[in-house]
């Protein structure tokens, strides 16, 4: 009996012990999900969408209590006068439609 406790209960320590770790690796502490904003513009890859996170427990994360990431968005090519892609970014061809790629 005491076998089949001691076998449970690294069946259960083992994983958690495991997701703790990969996590921490990643960005250590308690984080709530990440939320975008809309992006700042609307074609060319010219605007900029920002995720933020913030540390939902004081004291486990380190540095920081937000954290925040900015991409690139807005795939369309702009219409005429505007350049079609913004200065990075190219026009290529993305499951039969024409989009803003990164270019190089």
């Amino acid at each position: 009996m005491q076998y089949a406790f001691i076998i449970l209960l690294i069946l259960v320590i083992v994983p958690y012990a495991y997701a703790q770790c990969s996590s921490t690796a990643l960005a250590p502490g308690v984080w709530s999900p990440w939320a975008a904003n809309g992006c700042s513009d609307t074609c060319g890859m010219c605007g900029l969408t920002q995720m933020i996170r913030i540390c939902l427990v004081a004291g486990t994360c380190t540095g920081s209590s937000t954290m925040t990431s900015t991409t690139p968005c807005g795939t369309i090519p702009c219409p005429y006068p505007r350049n079609a892609c913004c200065p990075g970014f190219a026009a290529g061809v993305s499951n039969g439609s024409i989009i803003c790629i990164q270019s190089g």
